[in-house]
């Protein structure tokens, strides 16, 4: 029986991120609030940067180890979870 390889962790602790591109198009009711739709439109356009406070490796239902990358965005206080593959990392461009 062969052991499970362990997965790669791209992101160490204090690594600026983004989130990769997500779906483009989004319809908001015009009832909505204005402030909730340039949030959603804010979101859409990967405006979302943070710094990576930890990392996990989580088995999933069919036993594949994922990892979850821990970020605290520029706008909030409080880290939120995220699977590895859904960000990258920024470029700071120096």
């Amino acid at each position: 029986m062969t052991t499970p390889k362990e997965p790669l962790i791209k992101f160490a602790p204090g690594d600026r991120v983004r989130e990769k591109n997500k779906l483009k198009t989004l319809f908001v009711k015009d009832s909505a609030p204005k402030e909730y739709g340039d949030r959603i439109k804010q979101i859409m356009a990967n405006d979302r940067t943070g710094t990576v406070v930890s990392h996990c490796i989580i088995k999933n239902t069919k036993g594949a180890r994922r990892v979850y990358i821990d970020v605290v965005w520029d706008n909030s206080s409080s880290p939120t979870r995220h699977e590895q593959t859904r960000l990258t990392l920024l470029d700071t461009g120096e």
